[in-house]
């Protein structure tokens, strides 16, 4: 399995009372800070969900995308998907077919690419899934 076709695996996408959860997995082959995690755009049948409206699902709580920033000493590892929830009015049913697409931008620290520039290993899939 390539990195890409790692981040959405089968049954990404559940709906729930309040939105939709995705579970999503890292394009990279070593565990990260979830600090590493610099952007996620998720779109649902070509309709972007709003950075603001999307929340990671953490020790039971919903962290705000941009607190991830701060979250150092929490880790992203490779076998596990962190569960994203967005948080929009859910205009699908279960077992609808819909076009999901996730972009993926992941800082890795020890690879520099300039001074004081690590590398960001950016990523976009998309993939027709069906809503659980």
């Amino acid at each position: 399995m390539t990195l890409e076709a790692n981040v959405l695996r089968d049954n990404p996408l559940s709906i729930v009372s309040d939105g939709y959860d995705l579970d999503v997995h890292l394009a990279w082959y070593r565990s990260l800070p979830l600090s590493c995690v610099e952007q996620l755009k998720v779109s649902i049948n070509g309709h972007e969900v709003s950075l603001d409206n999307i929340y990671l699902l953490h020790n039971g709580k919903r962290v705000p995308f941009a607190a991830l920033q701060e979250m150092t000493e929490e880790w992203w590892f490779v076998q596990d998907a962190l569960r994203f929830h967005l948080n929009v009015t859910p205009d699908l049913s279960i077992g609808s077919e819909v076009e999901l697409s996730v972009s993926l931008a992941t800082r890795i620290p020890y690879i520099i690419i300039g001074p004081n520039f690590p590398l960001v290993q950016r990523t976009d899939v998309s993939k027709k899934v069906t809503v659980l």
